[in-house]
């Protein structure tokens, strides 16, 4: 379990477990819970599991199979 401000899994990194910060970043591999205030999965990016975001950006060749769920203000 990683908790942090701001975490940045890298293009040859891989995680598999919880994260949750404020800002996240995934390049690389990752497999577990997200938890995130704003979660960046670029496209050179492999994840699965499960992210809770306030707010979250795909981009296009990302490959996710992964459940998403918009987190409740407050």
């Amino acid at each position: 379990r990683v908790m942090a401000d701001s975490v940045v899994i890298e293009e040859h990194g891989t995680v598999d477990g919880e994260v949750q910060a404020a800002a996240v970043g995934v390049k690389g591999t990752f497999s577990g819970h997200i938890a995130g205030g704003t979660v960046r999965v670029h496209a050179t990016a492999r994840l699965s599991g499960t992210i809770s975001y306030e707010m979250l950006t795909i981009e296009s060749g990302a490959e996710v199979t992964a459940s998403c769920e918009r987190a409740k203000a407050g």
